[in-house]
């Protein structure tokens, strides 16, 4: 492509192409050079004569968004739309074809990608092929009305009734949830029904697979696991949604079940005895790994990742283990009453406990930050993205919103506690809870389940 020559007084910012498109290189005179600008001027709009003022000259009027795109000052648009923020800067997408360009397929795509990366809890929500196929302007939106749920505590709830006090629960693909209950009985609910009640929302009622309460649960689309006070636990395929069969019976602790948990083919279950098994679960053949005197207390919860396993013990104790062959990492302290919950996020993870505390801690076994808000006894946590919750025994959830200064290596005194606040939820113990970016399930001794659903509340929106 050539390019004439400008004459002595031509305006060099004017277009310079031959194709008939309006302004697509700009004169650099502090390079000699022209420049190609990454936004052109989006409309056929006529002129218009500018607008007169008493208070404004007529010569400093301009598009300060569309000049600094004309001078490839992006990261100066970048900023002042950073300083102005989601709402508003939303609104701007009606002020002319230039400004949504940029909007649509620049700063919002930024963004979207910005709230993946910063909060991973998003990631329940949105699938990875989702994130390809939907508009990062309707991401943003609504990650934005979702944060103002949560902020405002303004969930859509149902409560649910069971027949006996809830041990245990665990939610399955956003769409099944599963309870435990004391009496021995499986019962599976569906979460999305639209009843306001949840009278109809039961699925079924396993009654008396185990002679006690089912004290820990987790379930996979192929399995459920279950573990009882009755000191077995039992491994169960998925016929269908409703037909489920007995696989296994794991008869190796020699008291209750206290805790277990099932990821991909690995099942890690703890004990009262003080036992922690490890087992491999694959096409519905079940092989043991490991299983070993850990503590001479109660192993009160289990959580691992790829490569480790944590523990909590009832006499205030964490010990970390190598997944793979069972090999004690460390055992560290850092509460003053025996531990009642383990929920590894990302590279830290939390741990509530009797003596009315929550502490994070890096995988390593460093503690970096203790909340210790709650004046009652600690049964249970959650740990999602930027939120910790705990329930206690007078039927409250706590909720604290953090940020961290530096997520890749946290230290002591990297975390800041943004938000803090406690919402009565049950009438009397929470045992258990379930934490997304979605909704908190939480299950009480007060024989009911609390479904909070954040998501239900975020308003729809049309196509950007």
């Amino acid at each position: 492509m050539s390019y004439s020559s400008n004459k002595k007084g031509e305006d060099r910012t004017t277009l310079i192409n031959t194709d008939g498109n309006a302004r697509t290189l700009s004169w650099c005179p502090s390079l000699n050079i022209y420049r190609v600008n990454r936004f052109n001027i989006l409309t056929n709009d006529k002129k218009k004569d500018p607008l007169e003022s008493p208070w404004i000259a007529k010569d400093i009027k301009f598009d300060i968004i569309e000049d600094l795109l004309m001078h490839n000052l992006i990261h100066v648009a970048e900023l002042i739309f950073d300083y102005v923020g989601f709402p508003y800067t939303w609104s701007c997408l009606r002020v002319n074809r230039l400004w949504y360009e940029f909007l649509a397929h620049h700063i919002f795509p930024r963004w979207a990608a910005n709230l993946m990366k910063q909060d991973a809890s998003l990631h329940d929500i949105y699938a990875a092929e989702e994130l390809t196929s939907l508009n990062p302007g309707k991401i943003c939106w609504q990650v934005h009305q979702l944060k103002e749920v949560w902020q405002q505590q303004r969930p859509k709830l149902k409560r649910l009734s069971c027949d006996s006090f809830v041990l245990s629960i665990k939610v399955h693909q956003e769409k099944q949830l599963y309870c435990g209950l004391n009496n021995g009985s499986l019962q599976l609910w569906d979460l999305n029904s639209r009843s306001l009640s949840g009278v109809n929302d039961k699925v079924y009622e396993k009654e008396d697979i185990h002679e006690k309460g089912i004290k820990s649960l987790d379930a996979s689309d192929n399995y459920i696991v279950t573990g009882s006070y009755d000191c077995t636990a039992k491994i169960w395929g998925k016929q269908s949604l409703t037909d489920i069969t007995l696989l296994h019976t794991i008869s190796l602790h020699n008291d209750s079940v206290w805790d277990l948990k099932l990821k991909g083919e690995t099942l890690v279950t703890g004990g009262l005895d003080g036992a922690i098994g490890i087992f491999t679960l694959s096409n519905g053949n079940l092989t043991t790994n490991n299983f070993f005197k850990a503590t001479d207390a109660l192993v009160a919860a289990v959580d691992f990742n790829d490569d480790i396993l944590i523990t909590g013990f009832e006499d205030a104790l964490i010990a970390l283990w190598t997944l793979n062959d069972a090999r004690e990492l460390r055992r560290v302290s850092g509460h003053t009453a025996g531990i009642t919950g383990i929920k590894i996020n990302g590279n830290l993870f939390a741990s509530s406990s009797y003596d009315g505390s929550v502490c994070l801690w890096t995988l390593d076994g460093n503690r970096i930050t203790v909340f210790n808000e709650p004046n009652h006894l600690l049964r249970c946590i959650g740990f999602s993205g930027n939120t910790v919750i705990s329930g206690d025994f007078g039927g409250y959830l706590h909720f604290w919103e953090i940020e961290i200064a530096n997520p890749a290596t946290p230290v002591p005194g990297c975390v800041k506690i943004k938000k803090y606040h406690a919402v009565p939820s049950h009438k009397s113990h929470i045992v258990c809870i379930q934490q997304n970016a979605r909704r908190i399930v939480s299950g009480s001794r007060d024989k009911t389940v609390l479904v909070q659903d954040f998501w239900a509340n975020v308003s729809k929106m049309r196509s950007l």
